[in-house]
């Protein structure tokens, strides 16, 4: 019987993927940056916040230093999170209506982004704790955040469930023993067939849950 429920939150909960994927674009926008190349997203994928601010004062001649430009961004990103990230469809009817499972947040994100938007958004009282890549130390491609979450719930890792967007943490999850459910998100959409192929379930939005 599956007891506890390991929740993403980014693209799993929160509908917040498309503020991530624009970051660097509306950042460059807002310093008046007007030819910003088609493939920045690609260019800025596997960089650091440090790496970016860098190539965005290489290539756009910003007159910043990179850490006042790691600064305004981490800003931006505080501010979305505390006011503006929405829930994804379907997410508040399925926490209601699971309210006897024991549930907690396994995420990339910073504790504080995470708590900002989901007590504003009325749900943070639902989820026994929130755990991150940062307290383990390790990346979702170890499967130390999902075991420790586990540990955590008090529950063996047979009764877990995991619920995940990204296919890496879907692939992570379903090696380490888990139960998986791949939720559809447009970011990975081309990864969909990879998505299925990890995920017990996959469903497009929260409501198609079966546990």
């Amino acid at each position: 019987m599956k007891k506890a429920l390991i929740f993403d939150l980014d693209g799993t909960l929160l509908d917040s993927m498309d503020f991530w994927d624009n970051l660097g674009i509306e950042y460059l926008s807002g310093k008046g940056v007007t030819s910003i190349p088609s493939c920045i997203k690609e260019i800025l994928e596997p960089m650091s916040l440090f790496d970016a601010a860098e190539y965005f004062i290489s290539e756009f001649s910003l007159n910043l230093p990179a850490l006042k430009i790691c600064d305004e961004i981490n800003l931006m990103i505080e501010d979305k999170y505390r006011y503006e990230i929405g829930l994804k469809d379907g997410v508040l009817d399925f926490l209601k209506q699971h309210f006897n499972h024991k549930m907690c947040i396994a995420t990339a994100t910073d504790r504080s982004l995470a708590e900002f938007a989901l007590k504003r958004l009325g749900v943070l009282e639902h989820f026994d704790f929130i755990i991150t890549s940062h307290d383990v130390g390790n990346s979702k491609q170890n499967p130390d955040i999902f075991l420790k979450a586990a540990e955590r719930l008090g529950e063996p890792v047979g009764n877990c469930v995991v619920i995940e967007d990204a296919p890496h943490a879907l692939k992570t999850a379903k090696n380490a023993g888990f139960y998986t459910i791949g939720v559809y998100e447009k970011y990975f959409e081309k990864d969909i067939d990879l998505i299925k192929k990890y995920a017990d379930q996959f469903v497009y939005n929260l409501s198609e849950v079966r546990i």
